[in-house]
């Protein structure tokens, strides 16, 4: 019989036989699959002191700079520039607006 979870645990709890061995989940895993046309790969780019958070896919485009970048994040390092918020591409010279206004080219809304 399954002890009791007391309320002040850690949202993690798990609960346990008598025998103190975690009981099985009853759910079952169900596979989800990313759509291949909109499930969009970011970069996070700082200009001034704002992030910016946008769809990778039209820096790879054009550019042997970010292709180079990304393939090294596909061969499991994740440390890349761009690919968090603590790890962002800094832009330097370059106004935040002016840069707002090329987003908007990139991506028209």
């Amino acid at each position: 019989m399954p002890t009791a979870v007391n309320p002040s645990l850690d949202q993690n709890a798990t609960l346990s036989d008598a025998s103190g061995v975690p009981e099985q989940s009853a759910s079952t895993e169900v596979a989800i699959t990313r759509s291949e046309e909109y499930c969009f790969d970011t970069v996070t780019i700082q200009v001034d002191r704002t992030l910016f958070k946008v769809p990778q896919y039209r820096f790879v485009e054009d550019s042997s700079i970010f292709i180079d970048m990304y393939s090294m994040s596909q061969d499991g390092n994740q440390d890349v520039e761009g690919s968090s918020d603590q790890r962002p591409i800094i832009i330097e010279g370059v106004d935040k607006v002016d840069f707002v206004n090329f987003l908007r080219e990139l991506y028209p809304r």
